[in-house]
């Protein structure tokens, strides 16, 4: 399943992750996309080492794009709201909530993928 339109792009990503799967997440992320849940990593092994450990703590999440901003026909700024809880490190569930900020491209297929994906992009730091 591919993203046929940048909002889409989130969609999945709350399909994926509320159904625990770490591959289709993988989907959603060029090559050397980055994404910043904390600390920047970059490119599809380092995404995939951060996104494992939030399958880990067994996410539930809600997303909301609030806004897209077309940069030419082939990429797009997005912005969305989300509520997500997941385990804490001491087994605890934790509520969380941010404002993203997220870079997709369309690809030679027509399909959209993050470019950059920054959870908190919009969010106060802690």
């Amino acid at each position: 399943m591919a993203a046929q339109t940048p909002e889409e792009v989130d969609s999945l990503f709350e399909k994926f992750a509320n159904a625990g799967d770490l591959d289709g997440l993988m989907t959603l992320y060029e090559p050397g996309a980055t994404l910043n849940f904390g600390a920047p990593a970059t490119g599809l092994m380092a995404i995939r080492q951060v996104l494992h450990g939030v399958i880990g703590a067994n996410p539930k999440i809600s997303l909301n794009v609030t806004s897209v901003i077309p940069g030419g026909d082939d990429v797009a700024l997005v912005y969305a709201s989300y509520e997500l809880s997941m385990d804490g490190p001491d087994g605890n569930r934790q509520q969380l909530s941010g404002k993203t900020v997220e870079v997709m491209r369309k690809q030679t297929d027509d399909t959209w993928l993050f470019v950059i994906d920054d959870p908190n992009g919009r969010s106060p730091a802690p």
